[in-house]
């Protein structure tokens, strides 16, 4: 499975969220996404499995045998390096891949200078309607083509 992810912190991070279309929209590119929930509300589509995960921690479990991760910039994809889970990381213009970015990941930014704020940022969501789902899309299947991103086996866990 994929995991995916797009859901950001309910308070000072609307600037890292990708659009929910976008989302819905992913969602329906491929028949093997699962996404961590701790509540229904959090949710995609019927076609994306759901795991409840109460905890961080729980969700880092489910991270560690997915093969590979979509989502926003934030603690999974931190989670992601740890776990070795290859990755497609969607950046606003919040902060740059360079600073909280890993090079082993794919990370996709269309932003000047990051900005830090807090507050609604014209400028961050103009820089994640940048990002289209053909990106992405485009991004993870390029992931299977490389040896070194080659998702891992269970048995490679």
């Amino acid at each position: 499975m994929v995991m995916i992810e797009p859901n950001v912190k309910a308070i000072g991070h609307d600037n890292k969220a990708w659009l929910a279309p976008r989302w819905l929209e992913l969602s329906k590119t491929r028949d093997d996404f699962v996404q961590c929930v701790s509540s229904p509300e959090q949710s995609l589509p019927a076609n994306v499995l759901k795991v409840i995960t109460p905890t961080f921690r729980h969700a880092l479990a489910v991270l560690n045998v997915a093969k590979a991760y979509v989502g926003t910039e934030g603690g999974l994809h931190h989670g992601a390096a740890a776990t070795g889970t290859p990755a497609i990381v969607l950046f606003s213009e919040f902060i740059s891949p360079e600073i909280t970015g890993y090079p082993t990941m794919t990370n996709l930014r269309h932003a000047g200078k990051p900005c830090g704020n807090r507050l609604t940022c014209a400028s961050c969501r103009k820089s994640m309607e940048a990002i289209t789902v053909t990106e992405v899309v485009e991004a993870l299947e390029k992931l299977w083509e490389s040896p070194a991103t080659q998702p891992r086996t269970a048995q490679q866990r």
